[in-house]
């Protein structure tokens, strides 16, 4: 049996077909299983990146499970003599030995030999004019592979041998130029059987057995292929990049942080660095980016703090979709996660359950004034320290405008100024009742802060930015994006009821089944107590949904097939290819009522209770409507569906628009 991953669309998929079935010709697919994983770490520009991981074994009763050798040769297992001394296990002529589960990385080369040569014991390949190294890479592919399958698909392994594939050479036209160098044990050719890849493995591979034993044993007997290949299907089901996943892939797969381009760059290290802008401009992109090229240039390694568990969960799903953190590298956690791991690791409250049940009514901010409290100890923070410094050299924090002043302490009690980076929105309160001052604290530090400031969309199509600039215009907002004159288009579509004819519109092009487009690439915004959720209508069409509403869901990952739904309050540094924003009653008195009472010092108001949020709002508390109200409206790239508040003055403001952009907005009936 052979089963395929991460395969589709692949170059290589035409020669792992090939390589298979010439390994395997003459034997019956019942008599064995191969799995086969393409193109692990496709998105990051180390060399590290696999074309293929093969794992195999034969079934106990094939024939084809025995191998022996004419000669005797020497194996790589150590055993210990009577005298002490370490010696290799020789494998005596006609031996038998038994095959069970082999794992290799092959590097596939379609080179012809005349672009092929050998310096010392390394083989080269030729593209153009330059000659590229190909064996001394394959100590670190074996070491990612490896890597791959014990922490992403929880399969360990002892053993992965990294190997050549080069189905345009024959043995004739290499082997007489290689002697007796040891690269000859790393190739595969065009003409190679599956004796000479054994043979191979067996160079590389202790076979098990001692000198009163009358067979070996080579690879791993206790390696579960099922368990394996059920794993491996969990994880490529939910990780195939979606649209918008792919844009941003190969996003980070360019270079951002360019010293000789970006005066800021050279700051790295020596200030504070804080992009800032309004909503729309990419600013947690461009922090993860800056994140992902530290890793890859200088290979440090950032922790990168949120307090939203939506866009935790989605940033988490992006760097497993890079396969960044197979390494383990860019850490994603939330705000809360931090403290709390920070109280349980240091041992800050003796007793957890009691800790828990002392302080029900508000856990986080207990665990919160514990760390504070804690890290004032010079014992503790240099305990702290010496842990964290060694696992991260660099915090990045988004939407640090809005952390409260104890939180921003505390990372800067912990890390140096000069080794924080921020993404910070412009007038983006909405949890803290005053805007987090990094650069003061930072200054108070002796560190000074490098601000890159930006108002070019990153995400708004050119239409959708018109229609932001214009409603933030009417609204009185001090809000404004420069259109993206690369992103032309998008449309926006105004109704006031959901049903299934807004919802076609709005998956629209996967009910046309068009192919790049997935369900994850769609995003519903609605209020927190929301009831009018179209999950049942969603349903009805066949489409499974992720409620990041939900705290059953919200502490999950969004998967490929499932579209995307998070309260309005938490969609701050998400985006969909479409999005769908109901409950705008909510979300307007909300932001109005939540700003009134930031602006007043009454943190103690419970703005989601439905009463409170059921107070009129009329014409003169619009003074009070803030700039962040525009968040929900710069989510979508392409497409935005709003549902039209019941009445009142936005209703009119809405409707103005549709009719001054006729051409792009349609309202829905």
């Amino acid at each position: 049996m052979i089963d395929n991953f991460g395969i589709r669309g692949k170059d290589e998929a035409p020669l792992i077909k090939r390589l298979v079935d010439q390994l395997f010709d003459g034997i019956t697919s019942s008599e064995y299983d191969v799995l086969n994983i393409c193109g692990i770490q496709p998105y990051t520009r180390r060399s590290n990146e696999i074309d293929l991981l093969m794992i195999f074994q034969f079934d106990k009763k094939s024939s084809h499970r025995v191998v022996s050798f004419d000669y005797s040769r020497k194996n790589q297992r150590k055993i210990k003599e009577e005298s002490g001394a370490y010696t290799h296990c020789d494998i005596p002529a006609r031996q038998k030995i038994y095959i069970e589960t082999l794992v290799t990385s092959v590097e596939i080369k379609q080179h012809s030999s005349e672009n092929i040569t050998i310096e010392g014991d390394d083989l080269f390949v030729r593209y153009g004019d330059k000659w590229s190294p190909v064996t001394s890479k394959l100590i670190s592919q074996s070491t990612t592979a490896k890597q791959f399958l014990n922490e992403q698909i929880s399969i360990q392994v002892h053993n992965v041998i990294p190997l050549v594939y080069l189905p345009n050479v024959s043995k004739q036209e290499l082997l007489p130029k290689l002697g007796g160098k040891n690269i000859k044990h790393c190739l595969l050719f065009a003409d190679s059987s599956l004796d000479d890849c054994i043979d191979h493995i067996l160079y590389h591979q202790s076979a098990f057995g001692y000198k009163d034993k009358s067979y070996s044993v080579l690879g791993q007997p206790s390696f579960q292929i099922d368990e394996c290949r059920k794993s491996l299907k969990n994880y490529y089901q939910g990780l195939i990049p979606g649209y918008l996943e792919q844009e941003k892939l190969e996003v980070l797969g360019k270079k951002f942080v360019d010293r000789e381009r970006k005066k800021w760059v050279e700051y790295l290290g020596k200030k504070l660095i804080a992009f800032t802008g309004v909503a729309g401009t990419g600013k947690t992109l461009k922090l993860i980016r800056t994140c992902n090229d530290l890793l890859e240039e200088d290979m440090d390694p950032t922790l990168f703090l949120t307090f939203n568990r939506a866009l935790a969960r989605d940033l988490e799903r992006l760097m497993q979709l890079q396969r960044l953190s197979s390494g383990g590298r860019i850490t994603v956690w939330t705000i809360d996660q931090f403290l709390f791991k920070l109280a349980h690791w240091f041992k800050m409250y003796d007793d957890f359950d009691q800790f828990v049940t002392e302080n029900k009514a508000d856990r986080y901010e207990a665990v919160r004034d514990l760390v504070r409290e804690q890290l004032q100890d010079p014992n503790v923070i240099a305990k702290v320290k010496k842990v964290l410094l060694r696992e991260f050299t660099y915090v990045a924090v988004d939407e640090g405008q809005d952390w409260f002043q104890s939180e921003r302490d505390i990372v800067l009690d912990i890390f140096d100024p000069n080794h924080v980076i921020l993404a910070a929105g412009t007038d983006q309160c909405l949890r803290a009742a005053m805007i987090a001052n990094w650069k003061g604290d930072a200054n108070r530090r002796k560190c000074e802060t490098e601000i890159i400031k930006s108002n070019v969309s990153l995400r708004l199509t050119s239409n959708l930015s018109y229609f932001n600039n214009s409603l933030a215009s009417n609204l009185e907002l001090d809000w404004e994006v420069k259109p993206n004159t690369e992103l032309l288009g998008g449309d926006i579509y105004l109704f006031d009821n959901v049903n299934e004819h807004v919802l076609q519109v709005f998956l629209r092009e996967i009910i046309e089944k068009k192919p790049k487009y997935a369900p994850i690439d769609y995003l519903i915004m609605a209020a927190a107590q929301s009831k009018r959720l179209p999950f049942q209508q969603l349903s009805k069409m066949q489409f499974d949904y992720w409620d990041g509403i939900r705290e059953e869901d919200r502490n999950k990952i969004p998967e490929f097939n499932q579209v995307r739904c998070v309260s309005l309050e938490s969609c701050r540094g998400l985006e969909g290819w479409a999005t769908l924003i109901l409950d705008i009653d909510y979300w307007f008195r909300f932001c109005i009522n939540r700003n009134r009472a930031l602006l007043s010092n009454k943190e103690d108001i419970n703005l989601f209770e439905s009463e409170y949020l059921n107070q009129k709002v009329d014409a003169e508390d619009f003074r009070y409507l803030p700039s962040w109200f525009l968040i929900p409206f710069t989510r979508a790239k392409s497409r935005m569906r709003i549902q039209l508040p019941s009445s009142g003055i936005l209703r009119n403001q809405l409707l103005g628009l549709a009719e001054n952009f006729s051409d792009f907005v349609h309202i829905l009936k």
